[in-house]
């Protein structure tokens, strides 16, 4: 005679749903049922800063959450309505951040009751002040488990005083597995024939994929590309993205013939063919999921040394996977010159990228999440 086990719920509160977080969700919810466990997910809108960026979905089953924003002594703070599934769920897992009012509510509402509460993030933001660290890791403090992007940011709240038995890392990755596929069979005539459609020359062709707005450093990027075109007539750079300086962007565009404006790309096979034709990624700005990209596909970036950069910027290495350049425009320019003239310097650099390119899965963070979910819902605090 079986024994019936009863199901048991957990419910993530996110600001909004990018793109990329679907097919976590996904991969998420599927794992966790066969344990048993019924996840749910809910979300409210996305930060103005973000708006821009045409990324939000809203995945099979999420509940929409109303939500308002103040300015709080120049925090932007989100008034969200009640999601009865985060006060009744058997863990509760949201984002590690001060600018959510309703995570205090929820958080001491469990507490009474001894539901288990869980925080998600990168530890400690880049370049975060002294003030919002000692906020965070109190608020970190009150929790009961932490689900950490990377193995730094682990090792940066354990510091602070977190219990390290109470952390599970995940190695927050993106779905890259579809534009694997399309890219590998992707025939040399197919790719030649879009290099030719575009009016590209193999070795000469930089790519830009991300949302357009000033953490990017766009006119960094255009400056240098500048200098570039100047000693190349072969250059190329494909601007892929949108945001609050597409305006800018298009401007730019118009001024150079050697840069190509290609508006947002979310289908998989549009994303895979450009950078399966692209030779590197120029991106001077902020880094984030972007390297896993970078990794999956073989396309190394080039950026330049920051203290803003997302902890994903952690999977690359200095001249191993990718360029990081110390320095302004002239030697951001020189690096990308180093790439197009110096073929056994991008052979290296690529194959270096695609040996990393299983570390870091969709699979892989999805079922350390689910291992970590399953541990937080036996912990006791």
């Amino acid at each position: 005679m079986s024994i019936h086990r009863p199901q048991r719920s957990v419910a993530i509160l996110q600001t909004y749903i990018p793109q990329y977080r679907v097919p976590l969700y996904a991969e998420l919810s599927e794992t966790l049922r066969g344990e048993g466990i019924n996840l749910t997910v809910a979300a409210g809108d996305p930060w103005p800063s973000h708006r821009g960026r045409g990324d939000e979905r809203k995945s099979s089953g999420t509940t929409v959450l109303k939500a308002n924003e103040v300015t709080v002594l120049g925090r932007r703070i989100s008034l969200r309505e009640t999601w009865n599934s985060a006060l009744s769920a058997d863990l509760l897992i949201v984002e590690d951040a001060l600018g959510n009012a309703d995570v205090f509510r929820y958080l001491l509402s469990r507490r009474r009751r001894g539901y288990p509460t869980a925080f998600w993030g990168q530890g400690i933001p880049r370049g975060a002040s002294k003030l919002g660290i000692h906020l965070r890791a109190w608020l970190r403090s009150q929790s009961d488990w932490y689900f950490a992007y990377t193995e730094a940011g682990a090792s940066e709240i354990t510091r602070l005083g977190y219990p390290s038995d109470r952390v599970t890392v995940l190695n927050n990755a993106i779905d890259v597995e579809p534009l694997v596929r399309i890219t590998t069979q992707l025939t040399e005539h197919r790719r030649a024939q879009l290099r030719q459609d575009l009016h590209l020359t193999r070795g000469h062709t930089a790519l830009y994929l991300g949302a357009l707005h000033k953490s990017k450093r766009l006119e960094f990027l255009i400056a240098a590309a500048d200098r570039v075109a100047e000693n190349d007539d072969h250059f190329r750079l494909l601007i892929v993205g949108d945001g609050t300086l597409r305006n800018y962007i298009h401007q730019a565009g118009t001024q150079r013939p050697w840069m190509q404006i290609m508006g947002p790309v979310f289908d998989d096979q549009t994303k895979a063919e450009l950078m399966a034709i692209s030779d590197m990624i120029t991106a001077p700005g902020t880094i984030g999921l972007l390297a896993v990209d970078s990794l999956g596909l073989g396309v190394p970036i080039i950026t330049t040394e920051s203290n803003k950069h997302g902890p994903e910027f952690g999977y690359l290495t200095n001249g191993k996977n990718a360029l990081v350049v110390a320095g302004g425009i002239s030697e951001y320019a020189q690096a990308v010159q180093d790439v197009i003239r110096d073929s056994d310097l991008q052979g290296r650099l690529v194959a270096e990228c695609l040996k990393d390119r299983e570390t870091y899965t969709i699979a892989k963070m999805g079922k350390s999440f689910s291992q970590g979910i399953q541990q937080a819902l036996h912990a006791q605090r």
